[in-house]
């Protein structure tokens, strides 16, 4: 009797150790719960049961969360240690008496270490984004292993396709963003990014019908738009995406959207015609081969870099031309063999006509105004570029310049002023009018919008 009456005794004491450890919980001594929970994990009685590892994942997840640095020293990984917990108390026999309870454990796995994941990704630290993205995934796993009616969290999984591609892992990239495009992820860059890597390991047919199913899914993604382009520049097929439009608006001539997405075509194929601000990258490789130099330039979006043609540098960003810098008579001798005008102004035309089509088919659309506003503004702006670099005594020239530049800027006044009448708050659009007023010498005009933008 003795013999049993202490073999209870002991066994009641280490689950007394679970009791304590909970109330030390509560009670937010967290050093005293651990210390209490650690016995309990290591005794026979009660290493086995899943209310020990259950106990011990919530006093790490209290560890993690704790702001007042008071813990800290307790633990270096506290969220690993909670996964590591939980996974096991998962394990046991007893674990569907916790698994209600479990939810909102991993469920604060889930958050923390994708918190952690974007903290790293600001720092740019993508390793250690992509580990705890995969970790965050991880949590939701266990998450829907106990509740499958729960959601699959995709956006960690797009955020851990983004960040393989980052440190280089390419095939787990491909991977990921090939399962996110079967299950009609809504994000058009998975089918950007995944299109192009494709197309760099040269599988140009899959490219294409990844592209193709994002411009099925999103026909005014402008990224999409471009990508598609360059991916028919590159083959050699420039009206191929032309004809593609004019096919679907015969089936459908009356939806805006087509006509939209026409104009915007038109506007990037006006850019590859001519080799100036807007044009993309490709079509300068096309035109004047391998630069003699390429350097990456910081202070820039990602990826940002400086392409060197002799005398002339093209600084490239987001796979465009941001600016041409070097002495006019430099920038047109190498750029003048490539710029075909006829085929610019034809394209330039082409773009008016389908946003003036749109227009006609919805007139209260803000974007239709918006761009085609903007196609005039933006052509306005390159020849400010090409005032700005003319020797100073250029006098005849750049006058001329001037005379169409103010042109432009008139014919983009109307849109731009009904584009403002549809929304009264857009900067851009109110920014845009204070440079047209401005340059037109509408002084009285352009000191209302600068009240408006509180200037």
């Amino acid at each position: 009797m003795l013999f049993f009456l202490l073999a209870g005794f002991v066994t009641f004491a280490q689950t007394s150790k679970i009791t304590s450890a909970i109330t030390y919980l509560e009670n937010g001594e967290l050093d005293r719960a651990l210390a209490a929970i650690e016995e309990a994990t290591v005794h026979e009685k009660t290493a086995g049961i899943a209310k020990t590892w259950f106990t011990r994942g919530r006093i790490f997840n209290a560890i993690a969360a704790d702001e007042s640095g008071k813990f800290a020293g307790l633990s270096e990984n506290p969220l690993d240690m909670a996964m590591e917990s939980l996974n096991k108390a998962l394990t046991l026999p007893d674990a569907d008496k916790y698994k209600k309870q479990m939810l909102v454990e991993y469920s604060l796995l889930q958050m923390n270490y994708f918190n952690m994941g974007s903290g790293s990704y600001g720092q740019r630290d993508f390793q250690g984004a992509h580990d705890n993205f995969r970790k965050s995934a991880d949590a939701n796993k266990k998450l829907l292993e106990i509740d499958p009616t729960l959601p699959l969290d995709t956006g960690v999984i797009f955020n851990i396709g983004l960040t393989a591609y980052r440190i280089g892992n390419r095939d787990e990239a491909i991977d990921i963003f090939q399962k996110l495009v079967n299950m009609k992820y809504k994000e058009p860059y998975v089918y950007q990014a995944l299109a192009e890597m494709y197309a760099e390991d040269g599988k140009m047919q899959e490219a294409f019908d990844v592209i193709a199913t994002g411009r099925k899914n999103y026909p005014n993604d402008e990224a999409l738009i471009i990508t598609e382009l360059n991916f028919y520049l590159s083959q050699g097929k420039v009206e191929e995406i032309v004809d593609k439009l004019n096919e679907a608006i015969a089936v459908d001539p009356n939806n805006e959207e087509l006509y939209f997405a026409k104009g915007n075509a038109y506007g990037e194929l006006m850019k590859t015609a001519v080799i100036e601000g807007g044009s993309p990258s490709a079509s300068v490789k096309a035109c004047l081969g391998a630069p003699d130099a390429m350097e990456a330039m910081e202070g820039k979006h990602e990826g940002a870099e400086v392409w060197t043609y002799g005398k002339v540098k093209f600084v490239i960003e987001e796979g465009k031309v941001y600016e041409i810098e070097g002495a006019d008579k430099d920038i047109k001798a190498l750029t003048g063999k490539c710029n075909d005008r006829e085929k610019y102004n034809a394209y330039f035309s082409e773009a008016v006509g389908a946003y003036r089509k749109a227009i006609d088919i919805n007139p209260g659309n803000f974007d239709n105004y918006l761009n085609l506003g903007a196609l005039y503004y933006n052509t306005a702006i390159e020849i400010n570029k090409k005032m700005i670099n003319l020797p100073l005594d250029a006098d005849k020239e750049y006058a001329e310049l001037e005379s169409r530049r103010n042109e432009l800027y008139k014919e983009a006044l109307p849109y731009f002023e009904k584009a403002l009448e549809i929304d009264p708050e857009n900067i851009p659009t109110m920014q845009a009018l204070k440079e047209i007023y401005a340059k037109t010498n509408n002084f009285e005009k352009m000191k209302e919008i600068k009240a408006k933008l509180g200037e």
